[in-house]
């Protein structure tokens, strides 16, 4: 009988090792079918992106070309010159904890700063002629304020704002070029310029108007000048420039008026 209940015993151990054995190849054929299917789903998902991006960038590229077909003759140049700024403030609602003598920092005048970048001269639809100038300006700005107030005879005229004075901008400008019937065109060309221009300030603010938080960071304007070309060699220019929404927030408005002088020679002359 023992010896039965040994073979018995046996038998059923021997049974149980082969439900082991094929419980963990199921779990091992299960868990190979997950991560195929997951593998799949992975890569479809990868597929699908791909797919997606290579369609957004086709699109893009096409849209650009379409866009810029137009632009023909393009001539890059280098520019540089002195620009004399002046700042017009108004703040008559605005009201701050600090003080300052109009006598100190009113002075009314033009202040001279600099300019430089990059220009792209064109023609657009073989008949318009177009710029793009893109560039840093140094801004050293004189301040005239319209208004201001008054506690005599212990103050005198003060203000509760005071304007910042230095900017570091890049600018963007576009124009539009009308070649005016001056002299012998074939050698020397006067051109008229106007077209939008967007600065964006990359220097902070004083820390007197950091704290409102004064200043805006986009400024929207207009150009306005006459540039003349001496025979492609090199093109003086003088741009009047102002803008058109406030350098700063309400309820202080403040604006910028510049007169910019400069040159610019093609790179390929320079390089």
């Amino acid at each position: 009988m023992q010896g039965w209940k040994f073979i018995l015993g046996n038998k059923h151990k021997i049974k149980n090792s082969y439900n082991l054995i094929y419980m963990n190849k199921s779990n091992q054929l299960l868990c190979l079918l997950a991560a195929l299917l997951i593998s799949t789903t992975v890569s479809a998902q990868k597929t699908k992106k791909t797919d997606f991006f290579k369609k957004l960038s086709d699109s893009t590229a096409k849209f650009f070309k379409k866009t810029f077909v137009n632009f023909t003759n393009n001539k890059t140049s280098l520019y540089a010159g002195i620009g004399f700024n002046r700042q017009s403030i108004n703040e008559t609602d605005y009201i701050s904890s600090f003080n300052y003598r109009l006598s100190e920092i009113n002075n009314k005048v033009y202040k001279p700063g600099y300019h430089l970048g990059v220009r792209i001269d064109g023609d657009y639809k073989k008949t318009n002629k177009y710029a793009f100038m893109l560039g840093f300006t140094k801004i050293n700005s004189g301040l005239f304020y319209k208004n201001s107030k008054t506690l005599n005879p212990i103050v005198g005229d003060f203000s509760n704002f005071k304007a910042d004075n230095q900017f570091f901008n890049l600018s963007i400008k576009a124009n539009y070029k009308k070649l005016l019937p001056v002299l012998d065109t074939t050698k020397y060309k006067f051109y008229f310029v106007v077209g939008p221009s967007l600065d964006v300030r990359l220097s902070k603010q004083s820390l007197d108007n950091q704290i409102n938080n004064n200043y805006r960071r986009f400024v929207f304007g207009y150009n306005v000048g006459v540039e003349f070309d001496n025979n492609s060699y090199y093109t003086l220019f003088i741009h009047y420039n102002h803008n058109i929404n406030s350098l700063t927030k309400s309820p202080v408005q403040a604006n910028m008026s510049s007169l910019n002088l400069g040159v610019f020679v093609r790179a390929k002359d320079l390089f």
